[in-house]
């Protein structure tokens, strides 16, 4: 009886994998892709504690003397299953490492900024979104503009495909774009609607992280859909760029060798080496001192920066430089709060090294958090009413989004700025202006009104001169009160009118 119920089991195992192949069910899918793919692994051993353990406890409740022997077997497992949780991390980003090529640089210069803020874009799609069944999905930054797919929402998740993309342009007439073209798929789609289907009806054994949109070349031509897929590969299961998906909103589709995707002119501007990859590549340079020494001493481990003015939008920046649109990266010592170096690696080459810009040893600069703090206490920006957001109330008027690195071409070589987008709080429908600082002298620098203003002075065209107290302020805004209680009793009810009606 026990060796039958042992057998239906997996046969039940069996056909149910069976079942999942055949259909793809996104989320199945995705799991199943994990175990036999990501960490086969991992599972096997968790599958054989969980087995083993419950052949024990029958051997032991029916006193079996081959209990014992069920236990010894659990525990091997076990110990197995708890060490490879742990040294799967390590081992996978060592050997990444290892088949990623890196090269110490110098910071490579920058020639145009991107015009808005991930969030400025983001407002502007959902606050111009027309449609009830569909709205904005994921943002990427494509050939110079902000594109959104418009996905389906509640439960059109289940059927629609993706409808077609917004495109945010600050200088056009119509600031948001919509261009209605509809594909096969949806990243938000659950079922056959979802992108996750279709990949896995190209290639089961396949990952990817986005899905963006490009204009192909022409007046009058359409769009196509490009994801970069990612294999694995190795005892560890390190991952690498396998292919770029080309899918065309008929359903036609091409899978593109990645030295085929570099040159192919439809792809100008698309990220090939994807966000996802390229993080987890930058992470890996933290373990070039192999795997040991980064677990048990953390020698050599970074972050990528992390911060709550970046929330939305982290890095790395697809920014574009005079050799095509490049990932900058800046990255920390594991657990701290400065920065130590910036990663620098071509989206559109995949396999070109990447490039790392370090400060000298036991040298450190402040990161993003500390040099907003640095641009809101300057000199012209004191009276602003800066948004602050606490468990009591939220409160402000001014905010800076996205603290973005530029690299500047000087005379006595390339030099790294940062530059906030300064908008209106709580909701960004525009930038106000762009506030550049100097992260190794802290300088605040004079604001600029427009990005063209911006750009001009990345190009070289002339030179910003620090905030002083004598400079006028670009932008005078009512700095406000957050505490009603602090406001004289005799303007009590102008305050509390003001209040209501935003005047």
């Amino acid at each position: 009886m026990q060796g039958k119920t042992i057998v239906l089991s997996i046969v039940t195992l069996i056909g149910l994998i069976a079942l999942f192949l055949i259909f793809k069910v996104p989320t199945v899918s995705s799991l199943l892709n994990h175990i036999l793919n990501v960490n086969p692994l991992a599972w096997i051993l968790s599958f054989g504690a969980i087995i083993s353990m419950a052949v024990a406890l029958t051997l032991t409740l029916s006193e079996n003397s081959a209990g014992c022997l069920a236990w010894i077997v659990t525990g091997v497992f076990s110990a197995g299953w708890i060490f490879w949780l742990v040294a799967q991390g390590p081992l996978m980003f060592s050997a990444l490492y290892h088949q990623t090529s890196y090269q110490e640089s110098g910071l490579i210069e920058q020639s145009r900024i991107r015009d808005v803020a991930y969030t400025v874009a983001n407002t502007n799609f959902n606050s111009q979104n027309p449609y009830s069944k569909s709205g904005p999905g994921d943002l990427d930054f494509i050939d110079g503009h902000w594109i959104s797919s418009i996905d389906p929402k509640d439960l059109n998740v289940f059927s629609l495909p993706t409808q077609g993309i917004f495109i945010y342009d600050p200088d056009g007439e119509d600031k948001v774009v919509q261009v209605l073209e509809q594909f096969p798929f949806s990243e938000a789609g659950w079922l056959g609607n979802s992108a996750t289907y279709f990949v896995r009806n190209v290639s089961y054994f396949t990952e990817f992280s986005e899905v963006v949109y490009k204009k192909l070349p022409g007046e009058d031509t359409g769009y196509i859909a490009v994801t970069s897929l990612i294999k694995r590969d190795g005892f560890v299961r390190y991952p690498y760029l396998w292919k770029v998906l080309v899918v065309f909103p008929d359903g036609r589709f091409e899978l593109l060798d990645p030295k085929a995707a570099e040159t192919d002119p439809r792809l100008e501007g698309v990220a090939i080496r994807s966000e996802w990859l390229t993080k987890q590549q930058v992470i890996a340079y933290g373990w070039r001192y192999g795997a040991w020494k980064g677990f048990v001493n953390r020698l050599g481990r970074i972050d990528i920066q992390t911060s709550a003015v970046n929330d939305e939008n982290s890095a790395p920046f697809h920014m574009e430089t005079p050799n095509g649109y490049m990932w900058y990266a800046p990255f920390s010592p594991l657990g701290s709060g400065s920065m130590i170096g910036m990663a620098m690696a071509s989206s559109k080459l995949a396999s070109a090294p990447i490039a790392i810009w370090s400060l000298p040893e036991n040298q450190a600069i402040f990161a993003a958090d500390s040099l907003v703090a640095e641009i809101e206490s300057s000199l012209n920006h004191q009276l602003y009413n800066w948004y602050r957001v606490s468990a009591e109330s939220a409160c402000g008027n001014v905010q800076i989004l996205e603290l973005v690195p530029l690299v500047r071409k000087e005379a006595d070589g390339n030099h790294l700025y940062y530059m906030g987008y300064v908008a209106p709080a709580p909701k960004a429908t525009q930038v106000m202006f762009f506030s550049i600082i100097d992260p190794f002298t802290r300088i605040v620098y004079q604001d600029l009104l427009t990005a063209n203003d911006v750009d001009s002075w990345l190009s070289g065209e002339y030179e910003l001169t620090p905030q002083s107290a004598g400079d006028s302020v670009v932008i005078e805004l009512d700095p406000g009160i957050c505490d009603i209680t602090a406001v004289p009793a005799e303007n009590l009810l102008q305050e509390i009118e003001r209040r209501l009606t935003g005047k």
